[in-house]
This record gives C-alpha cells, sequence and structure tokens, in this order.
C-alpha cells in the first residue's frame, strides 16, 4: 500500500525536477534528481529489501525515471523556447530604431 509520506515524495521531486530543468544557464542541473531516484531505488531494492522481488524494482525504476527525464526534457525545451522567443522580440524592437 502507498502511504501519504511516498505520495508527497514523490510530488516533492516532480516539483524540484521541474524547477532544476528549467535553469537555462546549467542544464545539467536537470539530471541530478534522476540520479539520485537510481541510487535510492537500488538502495531500497540491494541494502534495505523493501522491494522483494527484482521485476517491481525495475518496474518502478523504469517509470520513475522515465517521468523525471521527460519533464527535464520538456521543461529544458520549453525554456529554450521562451528564451528564443524573447530574442526574437528584443530583435524585432531593435530593428524598429
Amino acid at each position: 500500500m502507498i502511504s501519504i509520506q511516498s505520495i508527497i515524495i514523490g510530488l516533492i521531486f516532480i516539483v524540484a525536477q521541474s524547477i532544476l530543468s528549467r535553469f537555462h544557464k546549467y542544464p545539467y542541473l536537470g539530471f541530478i534528481l534522476p540520479l539520485v531516484y537510481l541510487f535510492f531505488i537500488l538502495y531500497k531494492y540491494f541494502v534495505v529489501n523493501m522491494i522483494p522481488h527484482l521485476w517491481q524494482a525495475a518496474l518502478v525504476l523504469i517509470v520513475g525515471e522515465a517521468l523525471l527525464l521527460e519533464i527535464q526534457y520538456t521543461d529544458s525545451k520549453e525554456s529554450k523556447n521562451k528564451r528564443k522567443r524573447e530574442l526574437d522580440k528584443i530583435k524585432a524592437h531593435d530593428s524598429k530604431e
């Protein structure tokens, strides 16, 4: 059974991933949480044995990593597009003068 604490931690990870992925100056910040998640799931499987079967650990790992990396990809693309639109506005404004 999923606890409220697990849901809150998952939501915090998603929000933090979204925030870290938007920094265009440091594009690799978006890869920090997927690595933390990878080590966390491996720790829970190998050390603590909270995940009883390998296939469950693999499923949780693949789904979580896919979600975090998708957030990183879409937010970084969105940030790049937003920056490009702002630069285009500045160029258009400068060409009018």
